[in-house]
């Protein structure tokens, strides 16, 4: 069996104007991480990158947090998601996505400010989504804030 670990950071660039703007995105983003860790977003996100007859055996999400970034004050989380399989995990799926794309574009058909019709309507460019191998530095940096988003 084989084990891959990702790193996720996906930046809102959003930048509160006020305390109240600020809970609502960092509660959007949570419920966004909540909905990512579940089994029909994992196979949504990871089947395509299962190369030849491997199946996912177990993915957790190891760690998570929100924060606001210290030079520009931009909401972001960062996770490290561990994936269990047989066989061979790919970063570029069997359809010639890569993991990052394919995350972008899950992130962003979940994020209530890119629709319209949303109360929380921004007018922003789309998020900026990085998935890469994790390391323990990654757990380690998605740790140091992972008291339940107290600094947001």
């Amino acid at each position: 069996m084989g084990v891959t670990k990702l790193n996720i950071l996906c930046d809102t660039h959003i930048v509160p104007k006020t305390a109240g703007e600020e809970m609502r995105v960092t509660g959007v983003l949570r419920q966004i991480l909540n909905k990512l860790n579940t089994k029909e977003t994992y196979l949504e996100l990871f089947t395509a990158h299962l190369q030849g007859r491997t199946k996912l055996k177990n993915v957790t999400m190891l760690v998570s947090s929100i924060e606001k970034g210290t030079k520009r004050g931009s909401l972001h989380f960062h996770c490290v998601i561990q994936i269990e399989h047989t066989g061979v995990f790919v970063l570029t799926g069997n359809d010639g996505i890569n993991i990052t794309g394919r995350a972008t574009q899950w992130v962003t058909d979940n994020l209530p400010w890119l629709t319209p019709n949303s109360v929380y309507f921004r007018e922003y460019t789309t998020p900026y989504v990085r998935v890469n191998l994790a390391d323990a530095s990654a757990e380690n940096y998605a740790l140091k804030n992972n008291d339940d988003d107290s600094r947001v």
